[in-house]
C-alpha cells in the first residue's frame, strides 16, 4: 500500500485530498494548524485510519524520516488571502514560501526513489496575461504578493527537482470552492463569499461588468490530482487544472437562483481590488489531457448545491 504524505492536510483541499488517499494509501498528514489557513481538526476528524501530526512543518521532529518512506507527498501548505498578503507581506512568505524551501531542503537528501512530490500552486501566478488562452509556457508576471511567492515556491521546486532528481508535479490551481473551503472570516473566497452573502443577506454584490473567472470543484480537482499519481511522472512538469471559465456575473446569477428570495447587485469594483484584478483567460488544458485522460465533473449547479449545502450548515 503506497505512503502518502500530506503537508497542510487539514485545510481545504488538503483535507479533501486525505480523505480521496485514504481509501486505498497509508495517509499521514502534518498541520500546524496556522490562524488564517483553515486548517481545522474538523476537517479530518471523520476520516479513518490516518496519522495525524499537528505540528508546524519546521518543529517536526523526525520530518526527514518521515520524508524518507513516502510514495507521494503533496505540499498543500499556503494562506489563500490575497488582501492579507498585501497586509502582511513578511506573513506570506513564511506561509506561502519558507515553508515549502524549508521542506525542499530537508527533501533534497531524504525522499525515496521514484517517489512524487506534488505541489499546489495558482493560476494568480500567470498575473493579468495579454493573451486570451494561457498555456504552461506563458510568461507570469502576478500583480498581487501572494502570486510573487507563489512563482517563487514553484520555481524552487523547478530548481530542487533538477539539482536533487526529485520527481514534481506542480499544479496551478484556479479558484476552488467546495466542502471544507473556509466560510468565515474576511476573505473567503469568491464563491464562498457569494454564498455567504446570498444566505445571511439574500443578496449578493458583483464588483464590475464582464469580468471573467476560471473555476473548479474541489472534488474535480482532487480527482485530477489523485490520477496523476496513478501516472509516471519524472524530473519537474507544471500543469493547468482543467476548469470552468465564465462570467462572474453569471456565478453570481447561478447563486442566487440556488438561494430563495435571493438578489444580485452590481457595483463599481473597488479600488483596492481593481489594482491586482486578472483579466479572464482562459486556460489551456493540452498539457495535462495529454497525461491523464479526461474524467466526468460535477455539474456547476451540482456544485453549487453542494457548497451552499454546507454553507447552511455552518453559518445557521
Amino acid at each position: 500500500m503506497k505512503k502518502v504524505l500530506i503537508l497542510g492536510g487539514a485545510g481545504f483541499i488538503g483535507s479533501q485530498l486525505a480523505n480521496k488517499f485514504s481509501k486505498s494509501c497509508n495517509v499521514t498528514i502534518i498541520d500546524g494548524l496556522v490562524d488564517g489557513t483553515g486548517g481545522s481538526n474538523e476537517n479530518i476528524c471523520k476520516i479513518q485510519g490516518i496519522t495525524f501530526i499537528s505540528k508546524y512543518i519546521e518543529n517536526v521532529p523526525d520530518l526527514a524520516n518521515i520524508l524518507s518512506e513516502q510514495d507521494v507527498i503533496i505540499d498543500s501548505m499556503g494562506w489563500t488571502s490575497h488582501l492579507g498578503a498585501i497586509d502582511n507581506p513578511a506573513l506570506d512568505l513564511k506561509l506561502n514560501l519558507h515553508s515549502h524551501l524549508y521542506l525542499l531542503e530537508c527533501l533534497k537528501d531524504n525522499f525515496k526513489k521514484n517517489s512524487l512530490v506534488i505541489n499546489l500552486g495558482s493560476t494568480g501566478q500567470y498575473g493579468s496575461s495579454k493573451f486570451d488562452c494561457v498555456d504552461e509556457t506563458t510568461q507570469m508576471l502576478p500583480l498581487d504578493i501572494q502570486g510573487i511567492n507563489k512563482v517563487s515556491a514553484e520555481n524552487y521546486f523547478r530548481v530542487y527537482s533538477n539539482l536533487y532528481d526529485i520527481n514534481v508535479v506542480s499544479f496551478r490551481i484556479p479558484n476552488c470552492y467546495g466542502e471544507h473551503q473556509p466560510y468565515a472570516g474576511e476573505d473567503i473566497g469568491l464563491i464562498g463569499g457569494f454564498i455567504r452573502s446570498g444566505l445571511l443577506n439574500k443578496n449578493i454584490d458583483v464588483y464590475g461588468n464582464d469580468r471573467k473567472r476560471n473555476i473548479i470543484f474541489v472534488k474535480d480537482l482532487v480527482n485530477v490530482i489523485y490520477n496523476i499519481t496513478l501516472q509516471e511522472n519524472i524530473s519537474f512538469q507544471s500543469y493547468n487544472v482543467p476548469c470552468i471559465n465564465i462570467s462572474i456575473q453569471e456565478i453570481a446569477k447561478q447563486i442566487s437562483h440556488l438561494i430563495a428570495q435571493c438578489t444580485v447587485s452590481v457595483e463599481k469594483i473597488p479600488e483596492n481590488i481593481e489594482k491586482f484584478d486578472v483579466n479572464g483567460y482562459k486556460l489551456d488544458f493540452t498539457k495535462i489531457y495529454n497525461k491523464i485522460s479526461r474524467h466526468e465533473i460535477h455539474s456547476l449547479e451540482q456544485s453549487l448545491n453542494l457548497t451552499i449545502q454546507y454553507f447552511r450548515g455552518k453559518i445557521r
